[in-house]
């Protein structure tokens, strides 16, 4: 999948990933390949990229995360 992550201060991320946890309001949640469309809001914490083995932080404290198709784009601030 496709991962995108903004700030006002530029690109934090944009790269491939094989699954991303997100910090939601409701608790953590995760988008694999193949998500259905969804729109959700961030609260403070992680979010945990995995890629080839490889696990990758990036720490928000809050933002908005867009899925469509095999993308997957996120504003934090």
């Amino acid at each position: 999948m496709k991962l995108e992550i903004v700030s006002p201060k530029g690109s934090v991320f944009d790269g491939e990933a094989d699954s991303v946890l997100f910090p939601g309001l409701m608790g953590d949640f995760m988008i694999l390949p193949n998500h259905a469309p969804l729109l959700a809001v961030l609260s403070k914490g992680a979010i945990r990229i995995e890629h080839n083995g490889e696990t990758r932080l990036v720490e928000v404290t809050g933002g908005v995360v867009e899925v469509v198709g095999s993308a997957i784009q996120v504003c934090t601030d």
